[in-house]
């Protein structure tokens, strides 16, 4: 992942964007990850943090969800 701290916010946007559920699963699965990443980091305030786990939580059951489907 890039060092701009902004880059989650872009793959986390991509997921909501994407329409295919194989795509849509595998980009949830690099927008966790860059949004794990963020919170681990250096920097960021409050309010981030708090949209870093709002993120997280959608992401959440964005793939639950896409796994319920496949089922």
């Amino acid at each position: 992942m890039a060092d701009d701290p902004k880059d989650w916010l872009e793959v986390y946007e991509s997921v909501r964007q994407e329409t295919d559920p194989g795509k849509r699963l595998e980009i949830c699965r690099k927008a966790r990850r860059a949004v794990q990443d963020r919170l681990l980091g250096p920097g960021g305030d409050a309010a981030e943090r708090e949209a870093l786990e709002d993120a997280l939580r959608n992401i959440w059951v964005l793939e639950q969800g896409i796994m319920k489907s496949e089922i």
